[in-house]
């Protein structure tokens, strides 16, 4: 039926405006549509604001590759919890989306984190795009990344990870929506004719870095087309609304973000006919929200 919303803006110098806006919506049923709960960044909030900073990157554009779907908006809703949820200062969350998220931009993370971190700064780090895996090693693929030049226009995952443990903070939460299978949101093959992919068994690059892989092995990261959200993504982030938190003491540590991502995920992967099984790496017991 007919709705009217009223819309009030007041900028910063106490400037306000109205005005009504008014909907119309035409009576329908359909029975097969599932509704999905949206993302509510800030339902929770973080007690502490002191020593953390963010690292955000999502890409969607590839200018070599095929493009994903939901990786800039997984980013930019995570940029949002980090900021709401996790509490951390608007000047201390460093986001790359699309374009940005090129080979320079990559490298230019360490630079701008030297100035950021001390040996009490929580570091969190969020990656959604296309990864490789080649002999061994898993590398994430900037917006820039050319087919030809494999080598030099790629990122390794675990040198990224080391540049920034190399700044001495107090630990790393690293989470990656992207798979090492070589295969892309849909299955479809990113580079013909790649030969040589491979995943070894992961572990941390250091001792104080915690690591949430979106998938295990040489499976494919999906989409979760009807939450216009990587699948990955969406159950993170449903998870840091408090969701997480299994025993009710108002704490969510990696341990229990990691099971609630991972039951989620790997659920709904099956029932749409697919085996995503997230991986935790490093230490599980740290609390990562506390409200």
């Amino acid at each position: 039926g007919l709705s009217k919303v009223e819309v009030e803006a007041i900028d910063e110098f106490g400037n306000q405006s109205n005005y009504i806006v008014s909907i119309n919506r035409e009576f329908s049923l359909d029975e097969n549509k599932e509704v999905i709960d949206g993302l509510y960044p800030g339902k929770i909030k973080d007690k502490s604001s002191n020593d953390k900073v963010a690292v955000i990157i999502g890409i969607q554009n590839y200018d070599d590759i095929p493009d994903t779907k939901y990786s800039d908006k997984d980013a930019m809703a995570f940029a949002e919890f980090a900021n709401q949820t996790l509490n951390i200062s608007s000047k201390n969350i460093k986001y790359l989306f699309n374009e940005d998220a090129n080979y320079f931009g990559f490298k230019g993370v360490q630079a701008w984190l030297e100035n950021k971190v001390n040996k009490s700064t929580d570091v969190y780090v969020f990656y959604s795009g296309h990864g490789l895996g080649v002999e061994g090693k898993s590398k994430l693929l900037p917006s820039n990344f050319v087919t030809q030049f494999q080598e030099e226009s790629s990122y390794e995952k675990d040198e990224f990870l080391s540049d920034i443990a190399n700044l001495n903070p107090n630990h790393i939460y690293a989470f990656f929506d992207t798979c090492f299978s070589g295969l892309g949101r849909d299955g479809e093959t990113l580079i013909a004719g790649l030969k040589n992919i491979n995943i070894v068994e992961e572990v941390a690059p250091v001792d104080n870095i915690t690591i949430f892989n979106s998938s295990s092995g040489l499976e494919y990261s999906t989409d979760f087309d009807v939450a216009g959200h990587g699948l990955f993504s969406y159950y993170l982030m449903k998870g840091l609304e408090g969701n997480a938190d299994i025993n009710s003491d108002n704490e969510i540590t990696s341990k229990e973000l990691f099971s609630f991502i991972s039951d989620n995920v790997s659920d709904r992967a099956l029932d749409i006919g697919l085996s995503q099984n997230p991986s935790l790496i490093g230490e599980s017991n740290n609390v990562i929200v506390r409200w």
